[in-house]
């Protein structure tokens, strides 16, 4: 299957623009990538990996501009992953969570980046890559404690996707 057979309804058009670019053919190839180069603008920027797309997904924190919001958003996405990072980003509860990230919460369930069960009570990512993704800024952001980040996650093995991002991202 290549980039331009998407059974995403509303990416055909952008996506098969997009995957012109050779670089960017292959991260499309799976819907859920597609779908994210669909809801961000790379105007002069092409992302080469999955590396770039998280790069491009981050600076918007999940939305298709930029806003003033974008850097509450960011911190939002990176307190609810370490908050979910015991259960892998799934039943997080909102206890737990500061008031300024409460506040993010309406427009993260808007973009779908995030939903809410059990009356409100827990959020879930609403994608597992969503939660990698905010999982992988948060250990960008720990620097070279990361590993202490995994270590204190009890060291899932599902983690080891972020990990091989890890290794793979060149600001780490």
């Amino acid at each position: 299957m290549d980039g331009r057979n998407i059974s995403n309804p509303g990416t055909e058009p952008v996506v098969a623009d997009k995957t012109d670019l050779p670089s960017v053919r292959d991260i499309a190839r799976r819907p859920f990538f597609a779908a994210a180069l669909n809801r961000s603008a790379i105007g002069e920027y092409e992302p080469q990996t999955e590396v770039d797309l998280i790069a491009t997904w981050w600076a918007r924190a999940g939305l298709d501009v930029d806003t003033e919001a974008t850097p509450k958003r960011q911190r939002a996405l990176i307190d609810i992953a370490e908050n979910g990072v015991r259960n892998l980003g799934k039943g997080i509860s909102t206890r737990a969570l500061k008031d300024s990230i409460i506040d993010q919460i309406a427009a993260l369930k808007t973009d779908k980046i995030i939903r809410e069960e059990r009356g409100d009570s827990l959020l879930t990512f609403s994608h597992d890559i969503f939660f990698e993704w905010a999982f992988f800024r948060l250990l960008i952001d720990l620097g070279d404690d990361w590993t202490n980040a995994l270590t204190a996650a009890g060291e899932p093995p599902l983690l080891g996707r972020v990990v091989g991002l890890m290794c793979r991202d060149d600001t780490a």
